[in-house]
């Protein structure tokens, strides 16, 4: 089972993935900026706490592009 918590108050947004099995529980926090209407800026950190902003340092950051 996949929940998830979302604070778009902030800015980036904050996302955070929980998946929950058997045996553990996995948080996976993200964070998440819309530059524009097609683009989406995202970073993911699973095993460390969220900065408040982007790092680059700390990870890889996503850029996912709407397409038509």
């Amino acid at each position: 089972m996949v929940s998830y918590s979302a604070d778009f108050s902030k800015n980036p947004g904050w996302l955070d993935l929980t998946i929950n099995n058997p045996s553990e529980e996995i948080t996976i926090k993200t964070l998440l900026l819309f530059i524009n209407d097609n683009l989406l800026q995202w970073q993911l950190f699973a095993s460390e706490n969220r900065p408040e902003h982007f790092q680059s340092d700390r990870g890889e950051i996503i850029y996912l592009r709407r397409t038509n």
